[in-house]
Parts: structure tokens; sequence; C-alpha cells
């Protein structure tokens, strides 16, 4: 049981973390491509 329960809350983990790397990269993206058109 530790063992399973052990893997999902580190695939949760996992997951969260995708998603806030995710929202932090997309507006720094955008933001770099209008400052390049900027330059």
């Amino acid at each position: 049981m530790s063992k399973i329960n052990g893997k999902i809350a580190v695939f949760i983990v996992f997951l969260i973390l995708v998603v806030l790397y995710g929202f932090i990269q997309i507006p720094m993206a955008q933001e770099a491509k209008i400052t390049g058109f900027l330059i």
C-alpha cells in the first residue's frame, strides 16, 4: 500500500511541477517574443 501511495504522490508532485513550469514558461516566452520585436 505504501509503495503505491508513494508512487501516486510522486506522480502528483511531478504533474504539479510540469503545470507550474508550463504556466511560468508560456508568459516568459511571450514576453521574450514581444521584447524581441521591440529590440
